[in-house]
């Protein structure tokens, strides 16, 4: 029994060796990879591509926006967002900053003005919202 384990494993090694596992026709040197696209990261203080905006550059300056809420609840943020846009025909802007979801209303060059839509929001019953300092749209 031994000698023909040994003859069986002997005769299967031998046939073995014959089987190619490798593709050898592989050139490395032939080889073609798919461009990466790869997603662009901007940093608060970088400059905005061209390519990704639709403004011109000089149209985003410092300035204020006032923030109405600060939820992790998207419906909510959209919900808010509709209701001002009816009641206060100003732009709104919902803002993801992990893991909330700001809403930010208007675009104004002084806080003067932006404290007055405050006055405003706050007699209509959106009494937590406050003024923020930010990029915004040059009118």
């Amino acid at each position: 029994m031994n000698n023909f384990l040994f003859y069986f494993t002997f005769i299967v090694c031998i046939y073995s060796q014959d089987v190619k596992f490798f593709d050898e026709s592989f050139d490395p040197l032939n080889l073609v990879e798919p461009d990466l696209k790869l997603p662009i990261i901007i940093r608060t203080n970088d400059n905005i591509p061209q390519n990704l905006t639709n403004f011109i550059p000089d149209s985003i300056v410092d300035g204020f926006r006032i923030q109405v809420v600060s939820t992790n609840d998207l419906n909510l943020a959209n919900s808010m967002a509709n209701e001002i846009k009816e009641k206060f025909s100003f732009q709104t802007y919902i803002i993801f900053d992990s893991p909330n979801y700001k809403l930010r209303l208007g675009d104004f060059n002084s806080r003067k003005n932006a404290e007055l839509i405050r006055n405003d929001l706050v007699q209509n019953g959106y009494n937590k919202s406050w003024i923020i300092r930010t990029k915004v749209l040059k009118k």
